[in-house]
């Protein structure tokens, strides 16, 4: 289960680049540090959550540490707490521009984690997996997240 440590390491590194570039082309260099103090704060429940309802329970994805508590903590404070900061940026985006940041964050994230490995997702076709995660299920964890965020925060989001 540690052997997954390295990998996830990466993968959080090139979620933070992400970040800090997303950040920087929205012009929010100056709250990089509130946003990821939030998005890490409550990204820890929603991945936690997230990671227990369509991970194990329903079987959309695993990972290779599987759902041990000590990595669910580390990944839900990490990697969602990122991915949590980043849509924090989308408050001024519009629909279309949130679907097409969602597209860019998922496409990268998984050419890291082809490279690096910490989840797998469990489709029955690799072709109709990438096609379904990145032009999909992104696009829905970026809105659960927009509305966790909404719920827990207040934080209205302009989208249109």
């Amino acid at each position: 289960m540690m052997e997954y440590l390295p990998n996830l390491s990466v993968v959080v590194l090139f979620q933070l680049i992400f970040f800090i570039v997303h950040a920087a082309v929205a012009k929010e260099k100056a709250n990089i540090f509130k946003y990821l103090s939030i998005g890490i704060l409550l990204g820890l429940p929603f991945g936690i959550a997230f990671d227990f309802i369509f991970g194990k329970s329903i079987g959309v994805f695993d990972y290779g540490a599987g759902f041990v508590l000590w990595f669910l903590f580390v990944n839900g404070f990490l990697s969602y707490g990122i991915m949590m900061a980043n849509v924090l940026l989308l408050k001024h985006y519009s629909l279309l521009q949130v679907y097409l940041w969602s597209i860019a964050l998922g496409f990268t994230y998984e050419v890291v984690n082809w490279k690096f490995p910490v989840w797998e997702w469990t489709f029955s076709s690799e072709t109709i997996e990438y096609l379904v995660v990145i032009f999909a299920a992104y696009a829905g964890l970026t809105w659960l997240m927009m509305g966790w965020l909404r719920l827990v925060r207040g934080i209205k989001f302009k989208l249109f």
